[in-house]
Order: structure tokens, then sequence, then C-alpha cells
């Protein structure tokens, strides 16, 4: 069944369309619903785009670019794999709550350089293995407030000097402190704390 004339307005200039621009170049079809097509034929400025009556708006610009504004929520379901390939740059803008869920492993590859700035507290929880942290050049952690090694044994190796510094005092306690040359026929320290807080034993 044909369509009535209100239904279909051709002719009729969009807010993009050059002024003297008019059917066949221009084609914009209004629905009762409130749907509408607008189809851009001039030269240059080739367009397609869809407008929702609740806001949501399709569009692939003269530039062959995409564009999609969607006034409330958005699904997307994926039954195979995705890749995506971007050219220059990526931003992406949360106002609210971030989560991504990754049921098998996850590999992140930067070339160049990495920040993260987190504005509260921030908790990282590996509960199936061991974690590894590989830095090739210089590392640095520092806090402002207290800071805590909690482990069940730990171990401190350094290939060069070591250098134990504090601007008040040093604390060291243990049940027993054993302190061993290094190769070098230096003497070694082995004793335990005598109770007062100060090292105790002789050096062997």
């Amino acid at each position: 069944m044909a369509r009535k004339p209100e239904e279909i307005n051709h002719g009729r200039k969009d807010h993009n369309s050059h002024p003297d621009s008019a059917y066949p170049l221009n084609e914009v079809t209004q629905y009762r619903g409130g749907m509408k097509i607008v189809v851009g034929n001039e030269e240059g400025k080739q367009k397609y785009e869809i407008h929702h009556p609740g806001g949501a708006v399709f569009q692939i610009g003269p530039d062959g670019s995409f564009t999609q504004a969607a006034a409330g929520g958005m699904k997307q379901t994926i039954g195979g794999s995705v890749t995506v390939s971007i050219d220059e740059n990526n931003d992406v803008h949360v106002k609210g709550h971030n989560k991504i869920q990754v049921a098998g492993g996850q590999h992140v590859e930067i070339a160049g350089n990495s920040d993260t700035t987190v504005g509260k507290g921030m908790t990282i929880n590996v509960v199936g293995g061991g974690a590894i942290i590989n830095v090739n050049g210089n590392a640095k952690i520092q806090a402002e407030g207290q800071m805590n090694l909690d482990a069940g044994s730990m171990n401190i190796r350094s290939k060069g000097d070591m250098s134990l510094g504090s601007d008040g005092t040093i604390f060291v306690q243990a049940s027993a402190i054993k302190m061993q040359p290094n190769g070098d026929g230096s003497p070694g320290y082995r004793g335990a704390p005598d109770g007062t807080g100060n090292l105790g034993g002789t050096t062997t």
C-alpha cells in the first residue's frame, strides 16, 4: 500500500543540507511514529542518518565515519570473536562504575608509557597463584603514609650496594638475627636481641 504524502517529505531540507539542496539530492523520510531517515546525495556531502524519537541517532558521515548516540542504555551481544583496530587515539569516558570480566587469560602490551591514577583506595588480589613484577630499569615505590610488607617469608637481595636509611629510628625485631660475610673474609655477626632493643651477641 502506498504511503501517504505526509509520510514522505521529498524535497525537505534538513539542518545539515546545502541551502539549495532538494530532492532527489537529499531525501528525508518522516514516519508517523517519529522515526526519521535522512539520505544525502550531494557531491562530497553524502550521508545517511536514522533518528529515533527517543533521542538515539545513527549516522554515516561524508568521510565514511560512523556516529552512534544512544539516549538510553546500550547492549551488544556477540556470539563469536571481536577484533578492533584503531589507527589513532582511543578515548573512553565512564562517569559511573566500570567493570570488566575475563573468563580466560588476559594480555596487555603497551609500547609507550603507562600511567594509572586512582583517586581513592586500590586493591589488587591474586588468588590463584604467584605474582611477578619485572622492571628492566629503575623501580620506585613511594608512600606518603605508613607502608607495611607482610609475607610468610621474605628475601631481599641486591647485586650491588644496598643502603638502608631513615630520618627517624630504625627498629629491627626478630627471634634471632644472623649476619654473614659475603665471601670477602670480613667478620659476620651472629646474635639475638638482649631484651633492651639493642643487638646482643658477638662477631664471629
